[in-house]
């Protein structure tokens, strides 16, 4: 689509000036949740320009107030460069030093220069880390380019502050900065503080009226003559470039094989543009239009048997529906699609089609049905291996319970987030709603006296955002 193809080529764009313009110390990149993955893939491959020959080093560790994660980074620094040192060696025969680990320690005393405080203090181990690898330095590499992209940023001005100090800090020199922080974060204030000429900043986000544009050209296809297609019931003669036919017979069995219906090809792009112009046509307040469109969408997926599809176009239906307040037929299509997706064991739209309807049911103050349908929800998505489902479930079931004033079962269902959330990835609990269920269920031990379950659970949860609390993956995968 043109809107994300330009809002990506912008960056590239700008990425390629950031590697050319040597004065500018700080590139900031605000990307739309959607385009966060692509715009890293970008920033990752800017290390690969023919003009850039920096060192390139990328950090994912969140920010947040209880951890500003530079220890972390710090240390990562270090293994980054010793791997880069094997690597030149064995590959162009050239041999680097070391940053010794002992650039962590002891770097406050050399930060004196600086404003003195917490925030100089957190910012000392990863100074010395950065500046330990930029004096091991050689040719053919001339820098570092460190690209801080933390998956959680509590207190984007308080991360700017700290990324500040490091930049204004002369043993840093041989540094310069990559922030890429979701488009809805406010615009740093070290902005204004810095040096026009210093900084660039890329906003990497779709524009929404291209964004429409592209739904309607999908949605509505341009006359076919205007795209140099053949005009309805000529049949032209073959392109000397075309592939060979395929015989029908080939494409029937192949078709059948797959368990798709022989009208799958023929249909799929009309159950496209219906998906598509409903959604279109909802986003423009034409609700009647909407509904007609995600039905006919939901019963050719079902015509053409593509039972995941069709549930999928039922939950979408169900929100159309109770966007324009038609609650009861939306609650009908919920139940309708998780019977389907039960008969048929798709976990995960089972699993999407319940959190769909325990949230319509407590938009109608019904409760106790919502907090079942909850607890129906995460059993279910645990099953079908989605846990991030699963912990939101419960802790939203949790949440229902101590509202209607059942908090036996509101701890029951805490734990039980918890419980799914040490049994998971590491990296997948950081960002799901496990630590906000572990503060919850702190909260009403403390308010019983148990003062030792409570600071216990506290940690846990501090645990959780550090990505200490879980699975790791890498282990598993060793063994």
């Amino acid at each position: 689509m043109q809107a994300i193809s330009s809002a990506l080529n912008r960056l590239l764009e700008d990425g390629s000036w950031f590697v050319r313009a040597k004065e500018v110390n700080l590139f900031v990149v605000k990307a739309s949740a959607d385009l966060r993955k692509p715009a890293l893939k970008i920033l990752g491959g800017l290390e690969f320009h023919h003009d850039n020959r920096s060192a390139w080093v990328l950090f994912e560790e969140a920010y947040t107030r209880a951890d500003s994660g530079w220890q972390v980074r710090a240390h990562r620094l270090l293994a980054h460069w010793e791997d880069r040192r094997a690597a030149f060696l064995k590959n162009e025969g050239i041999e680097m030093p070391s940053a010794p680990a002992s650039a962590l320690a002891g770097q406050a005393g050399l930060l004196a220069h600086l404003e003195a405080g917490a925030r100089t203090a957190r910012v000392a181990p990863f100074r010395g880390a950065a500046g330990a690898v930029a004096t091991a330095l050689r040719p053919p590499l001339e820098g570092l380019v460190l690209v801080l992209a933390p998956t959680i940023v509590e207190e984007v001005d308080a991360l700017g502050n700290e990324i500040e100090l490091l930049i204004k800090d002369p043993a840093m020199k041989a540094c310069r900065w990559v922030l890429l922080v979701d488009a809805a974060e406010p615009r740093p204030a070290l902005l204004d503080r810095l040096d026009a000429k210093h900084w660039l900043q890329c906003d990497c986000v779709p524009d929404p009226k291209q964004h429409d544009k592209d739904l309607r050209a999908l949605v509505y296809a341009p006359n076919p003559s205007f795209a140099g297609a053949a005009p309805r019931g000529v049949n032209p003669p073959r392109r000397v470039d075309d592939p060979p036919p395929v015989d029908p017979a080939v494409v029937e069995r192949t078709l059948k094989e797959a368990g798709l219906s022989s009208e799958y090809l023929a249909k799929a792009p009309d159950l496209q543009r219906l998906v598509l112009g409903a959604a279109l046509a909802m986003k423009e307040g034409k609700g009647v239009d909407a509904i007609r469109m995600q039905r006919d969408a939901r019963d050719l997926a079902a015509s053409l048997g593509l039972a995941e599809v069709t549930v999928i176009c039922q939950v979408s239906l169900a929100s159309y529906l109770s966007g324009l307040n038609q609650r009861d037929l939306a609650l009908t299509e919920l139940r309708s699609a998780i019977e389907l997706a039960t008969r048929h064991d798709l976990g995960l739209q089972e699993a999407q089609a319940r959190l769909a309807l325990a949230l319509l049911l407590s938009l109608q103050q019904r409760l106790p049905e919502a907090a079942r349908e909850y607890a129906a929800c995460a059993t279910r998505a645990e099953k079908a291996n989605v846990p991030l489902i699963a912990i939101e479930a419960w802790r939203l079931a949790a949440q229902l319970a101590l509202q209607v004033k059942a908090e036996p079962q509101a701890i029951s269902c805490f734990s039980e987030a918890i419980r799914v959330a040490v049994g998971s990835e590491k990296e997948m609990v950081k960002v799901s709603s496990a630590p906000e269920a572990a503060r919850r269920l702190a909260a009403l031990c403390r308010e019983r006296g148990l003062n030792a379950q409570a600071e216990s659970l506290y940690t846990q949860a501090d645990a959780m955002e550090r990505a200490e609390v879980g699975v790791d993956t890498a282990a598993q995968a060793e063994e």
